[in-house]
């Protein structure tokens, strides 16, 4: 967790560092904050995009495997109970 020349000990010392660090920002111009919040938001978007896309492509497959007999070996998993209540695969 901490390196060889880092211990708990130094605490007071590297809130300074942080404090100093603090001391040197600044408030984002209207502009920034914009820009900034664009590419948060397209983010935010893309990976909700591609959840969509794979949540769809789940579902798809799950109403193919209910409308045909036979599904591909890799979506599913043939369980079975033995008479201890232990599941088998």
């Amino acid at each position: 967790m901490f390196e060889d020349d880092e211990k708990p000990s130094n605490v007071p010392l590297r809130l300074g560092e942080y404090i100093r660090v603090l001391k040197l920002t600044r408030k984002p111009s209207r502009e920034e904050f914009s820009v900034i919040a664009k590419v948060a938001g397209a983010g935010i978007l893309l990976v909700g995009f591609i959840g969509f896309i794979i949540y769809i492509l789940i579902n798809s497959n799950a109403r193919m495997v209910q409308m045909n007999e036979e599904a591909p070996s890799i979506f599913v998993v043939k369980t079975t109970a033995t008479r201890k209540g232990q599941w088998q695969i």
